[in-house]
């Protein structure tokens, strides 16, 4: 999940956003001090599970070390870097096209439009991939834009595009 804003309100209002996915319970963070923009390293752990969640790279882990979930063909396939490299430029309007047959940069422009981010003060983007519509609404957003995705690769070129 990578952590994207332009001006952030605060490092304090981004980590308590954040909980343990096992336990509910509110992260506590370690993190370089003092910061005055997103993380990029460190990490947050469960006071009540013990669970530790690494920040690398501005990314934070909420499945760290071996992923033992089952994935289809497809999503392994969504995994690979060469595949994330080109997903949001040449895969995805492709695809809607075949699907849908117009255009899916007028859709996605149309739907920026219509989420009116500069009235938000905080947007989850769930299956984010590269950062399509994160970076954009990030650039609109006056708080946080958060980006989950399962695909490291995926949530790597979000952030390089962040």
């Amino acid at each position: 999940m990578p952590l994207i804003s332009n001006s952030p309100p605060s490092i304090a209002a981004l980590t308590s956003l954040f909980s343990c996915p096992y336990c509910r319970k509110a992260l506590r963070w370690s993190l370089p001090s003092p910061l005055h923009s997103s993380p990029i390293e460190g990490k947050a752990v469960c006071p009540e599970c013990h669970r530790n969640y690494p920040l690398r790279d501005g990314i934070l882990d909420f499945l760290p070390g071996t992923h033992t979930e089952v994935i289809t063909p497809f999503q392994r396939l969504m995994q690979s870097p060469p595949i994330a490299a080109i997903y949001e430029k040449y895969w995805r309007p492709l695809g809607f096209f075949v699907a849908s047959f117009s255009s899916f940069r007028r859709f996605a422009a149309d739907l920026l439009q219509r989420l009116e981010p500069q009235k938000r003060s905080s947007i989850l983007d769930l299956a984010c991939g590269p950062g399509l519509f994160s970076c954009p609404l990030a650039a609109q957003t006056p708080g946080w834009v958060i980006g989950f995705d399962l695909s490291l690769p995926m949530l790597r070129q979000a952030r390089m595009k962040a």
